[in-house]
């Protein structure tokens, strides 16, 4: 599988924006650097650059000031990976909506591995009810916050006129 470079994903999401390099050194902050000029952005994503290289500080200053994931998304998928954000607890993006599906399959997956060796001897003790239950709960209150995040896209599309 052919996964997305990082430093194209990062040239491009930056002539995506209108003033390109020049309006990506002042979201970065000029003086506070780590960039000198613009042309320093442009010589260190440059694809084809092989004297100038970008540091991951660099990159995560860019992806920050772009307000963006793009370039953390494009190295997870070049690890063969997923990037996953941190989402605001009222946010129902698609993202934020996938983030919490592939949370509640993690949390939701330990929950049977803890029954079958509590179910070992065909007894739970009082600590053992104890952990399942937390366990249970756990996952309880992910799933109704799923259906919280469902339930306000769904409203906001009708309100949108999106359905």
């Amino acid at each position: 599988m052919n996964y997305p470079d990082p430093i194209v994903v990062i040239h491009n999401e930056i002539t995506d924006l209108t003033g390109t390099f020049t309006a990506v050194w002042a979201l970065t902050g000029e003086n506070m650097g780590p960039f000198s000029s613009p042309q320093m952005i442009s010589n260190k994503t440059n694809p084809h650059s092989v004297t100038h290289k970008l540091t991951l500080k660099e990159a995560m200053r860019i992806q920050q000031a772009l307000q963006s994931n793009r370039i953390a998304e494009a190295v997870a998928q070049s690890m063969g990976g997923l990037f996953v954000p941190h989402c605001s607890p009222t946010s129902t993006s698609e993202q934020c909506v996938m983030s919490l599906l592939l949370r509640i399959g993690k949390h939701g997956a330990s929950i049977g591995p803890m029954v079958d060796e509590a179910l070992d001897d065909d007894y739970i003790d009082p600590k053992e009810r104890g952990e399942i239950n937390e366990a249970i709960s756990g996952l309880e209150t992910k799933l109704a916050d799923l259906k919280l995040r469902i339930n306000r896209k769904f409203e906001a599309e009708v309100a949108g006129g999106g359905l």
